[in-house]
């Protein structure tokens, strides 16, 4: 993606709190990794996850987390694995991966791209552990059983013994799906109008800006649909904000009739720069990601790129409004929510192991893995994440 400054829009608060006491993070790194002892972090971390306020720090800081990894990557890891790059995902976590229709077919994929981009698989897969170990009690789900899975999706091995809780939407027909969708809609719509309560979706006020979303999803919606109302929306947490917030990020809805004469949602949302800007310039599209996460091949036209000139040139995701259906990807406290926390994980460290296998030096990475016998490189992701985790402890609430 273009090289702006953009990211300070979301992030503006946490860039000063986080980027300046960097040195000091990294003075601990000797007397916390030099002994056989479980560092202290360990414990420190395991007290923060048990009053449950890490976990949204841990995936909403993508922009401060990758400046991080620029900085200290090169403590824990070789810089002969950290060249492996490609089309990563950039802030991975179980609630941006479900199922969605794809070209006519239901398949799990990668539901949010705001900070995807190129970057070292091997990092990637380290903010995904973060992510996991900021949620999960630290006895409970073993790093090593991730790693494993990861590589073999990288080895083009088939997940074993799927949990039932994703077969049943993955063996979902695109008629099932499309009947969910459409179940949703009816939440957000009263006939052919939206709901403008403040929730489901706010009323665009200004009519000028009302005319121009109306004419972009008019422009952009693929053949046969129909743009009957749109509005506003807010985001629920995460690190963009709402159409009439302050410096969050722009987001509309489209209530949309299909060819089948029923109305289903659509969004357009505002796309920021790739956190991964913060590790390294980026030069990928926006429609090239989807392309990548999305599509995987063909190209799908209900997800486009779109650019809207709304007080400046801006760039958009157009895409039908996605459905989530775990209620516990991000949360693990009872027994059932572990379940459901520990399956959505293990199949989601598989998934990025298998995005990685699409990609053409997949293979010398792969070897350069299976060629660590010692196990130094996986022994480094433990470290960073735990360093990592510490570090953000430290500016949680008292």
């Amino acid at each position: 993606m273009t090289n702006t400054k953009r990211f300070t829009l979301r992030h503006s608060a946490l860039v000063v709190l986080f980027l300046a006491p960097m040195a000091k993070a990294t003075v601990t790194c000797g007397s916390l990794f030099g002994t056989k002892n479980p560092p202290i972090a360990y414990e420190q971390v395991k007290v923060a996850i048990s009053s449950d306020k890490l976990t949204k720090l841990a995936r909403s800081n993508a922009p401060q987390s990758w400046a991080w990894f620029k900085k200290y990557s090169g403590d824990f890891l070789p810089e002969s694995i950290l060249k492996y790059e490609g089309m990563i995902e950039g802030d991975p976590h179980n609630g941006n991966y479900g199922p969605t229709v794809v070209n006519g077919k239901v398949k799990w994929r990668s539901l949010d791209y705001d900070d995807a981009g190129r970057g070292p698989y091997v990092l990637d897969f380290t903010k995904f552990l973060i992510a996991t170990k900021a949620v999960d009690s630290v006895k409970k789900m073993k790093a090593s059983d991730l790693w494993e899975q990861y590589q073999r999706g990288i080895e083009g091995k088939e997940y074993k013994n799927l949990p039932k809780r994703i077969t049943e939407f993955l063996e979902m027909s695109p008629e099932q799906f499309r009947d969910m969708e459409v179940k949703k809609a009816l939440k957000f719509s009263s006939g052919d109008r939206l709901i403008n309560d403040g929730e489901r979706s706010t009323k665009i006020t200004d009519k000028k800006l009302h005319n121009l979303v109306m004419e972009v999803f008019r422009r952009q919606l693929p053949e046969g649909l129909e743009i009957l109302d749109v509005g506003g929306r807010a985001k629920e947490g995460g690190g963009s904000g709402s159409v009439n917030g302050e410096g969050g990020a722009l987001r509309f809805i489209g209530l949309v009739k299909g060819k089948d004469g029923r109305n289903t949602l659509y969004e357009l949302k505002q796309d920021f720069e790739s956190g991964i800007e913060n590790y390294q310039p980026q030069d990928v599209s926006l429609q090239e990601i989807l392309n990548f996460h999305v599509s995987q091949g063909k190209t799908d036209p209900n997800y486009q790129e779109v650019n809207v000139n709304i007080d400046g040139d801006k760039r958009f995701v157009l895409r039908p409004k996605p459905l989530y259906f775990y209620d516990y990807a991000n949360k693990a406290k009872t027994m059932s929510q572990q379940e459901e926390f520990q399956d959505l994980t293990l199949y989601n460290a598989w998934y990025k192991g298998r995005m990685v296998s699409q990609q053409k030096n997949a293979p010398s990475y792969l070897k350069a893995l299976q060629a660590d016998k010692n196990g130094k490189i996986f022994e480094g992701v433990k470290r960073m994440t735990w360093e990592y985790l510490e570090f953000i402890e430290k500016y949680l609430p008292e």
